[in-house]
């Protein structure tokens, strides 16, 4: 894939769509008890989907609540559930998709998340007595209540916009000569989110990108350090994370100059609390040959970058219209700052070039005025 952008392809959502039932939890919960086995069915919750839950539980079932990120209790609850329904964040989720592959029972879901996150995946991470192992999962008949879901749906439209960010760095990570994503998948994603400063999304618009991008990202796309950030960032951290990001590549590829200047990788590794043996390190051969790329793919990519950036009003109308309130303002970058250590993405090779070195408390204007 090169930086030039095709003709959009609007159509893409709707691939998914036969894949995920939008109605209420009532109604959701209605069909299953319908169409599934008889006996004694396990429903599986958590605080942020409880009281709807609770609103519509079958009088013949055991309801679980899970309140840690332990998963044992579940197979502690029930041995003979003929299928689990599980309506919460993405930990209840995919505790459950584990559940029911490990019983080989039906499995159907309510997210809470308008991302879509724990719903696709085909492995998954578990916490089992403290210990977290990575597992594989069921797949899962998805239920979309828009109640439920409708108070995520803005930081949902701001993870596509991140992966808008995800497929710029994947491409120039792979003009840098490293490993990262799998093309085919990324072409996929590309046309979900090409046309995203010229669509008004809704609520069900949202949901279905997520659907498609979620997919790629199984399927080998760069899920991108912008993720990571808004994880790191918290609850309603995506907003934030898109405009720290995209602040960063653009300063990086518009007055970027690689120094050969050695970062101190051990101080920053411990700075970041990540492992110093996983950082990538260049060579010297391999900093010199990056240093000449990256003359070659700037002018490519700051066009791209500007023209994803270029819709900046648009994106902050439509997010205000599913969030119901404006983007958070950026007042700290040490997470960004951090990032490299974290990710191994993008934010990586401009560390080695030396570019991340600068003082958070006195930060670079070319970063935080672009952070609006």
């Amino acid at each position: 894939m090169e930086f030039a952008e095709p003709l959009p392809k609007t159509n893409a959502p709707r691939e998914e769509e036969g894949e995920l039932k939008f109605c209420s939890f009532e109604e959701g919960v209605k069909e299953i008890v319908k169409n599934r086995p008889a006996g004694k069915p396990l429903f599986v919750t958590d605080g942020s989907a409880l009281k709807t839950t609770c609103r519509a539980l079958p009088s013949r079932a055991l309801c679980l609540v899970l309140d840690s990120e332990d998963c044992l209790p579940l197979f502690l609850s029930s041995d003979d559930a003929p299928y689990v329904v599980a309506a919460g964040d993405k930990n209840t989720l995919v505790a459950a998709r584990f559940f029911a592959e490990i019983r080989k029972i039906p499995c159907m879901l309510f997210p809470v998340s308008a991302a879509l996150d724990g719903i696709f995946e085909n492995f998954g991470e578990v916490c089992m007595e403290n210990k977290y192992e990575r597992v594989p999962l069921k797949e899962a008949k998805v239920y979309c209540d828009e109640e439920l879901m409708l108070r995520t749906a803005g930081q949902a439209y701001m993870r596509l916009l991140l992966s808008r960010l995800a497929l710029i760095e994947a491409k120039a990570m792979r003009k840098f000569g490293l490993e990262f994503g799998r093309e085919e998948a990324e072409e996929r994603a590309f046309g979900t989110v090409l046309s995203l400063k010229a669509e008004t999304l809704g609520f069900k618009e949202v949901v279905l990108k997520n659907a498609v991008l979620r997919r790629c990202e199984r399927d080998g796309m760069n899920t991108g350090e912008g993720a990571a950030l808004a994880g790191a960032i918290g609850p309603g951290g995506e907003e934030q994370a898109f405009f720290m990001l995209a602040a960063l590549y653009g300063a990086f590829f518009e007055k970027g100059k690689p120094r050969l200047r050695i970062p101190d990788y051990e101080t920053r590794a411990r700075n970041a609390k990540a492992s110093y043996a996983a950082q990538n390190i260049p060579t010297l051969q391999e900093f010199a040959h990056r240093a000449a790329v990256f003359e070659r793919i700037r002018a490519d990519a700051i066009r791209e970058l500007n023209s994803v950036l270029s819709g900046q009003i648009h994106y902050r109308n439509n997010y205000l219209s599913l969030a119901g309130s404006t983007f958070s303002t950026v007042r700290s970058l040490s997470l960004l700052k951090i990032l490299p250590e974290r990710t191994a993405g993008l934010s990586s090779v401009i560390r080695d070039f030396g570019l991340m070195e600068w003082d958070e408390n006195a930060v670079s204007e070319d970063i935080l005025q672009k952070c609006v």
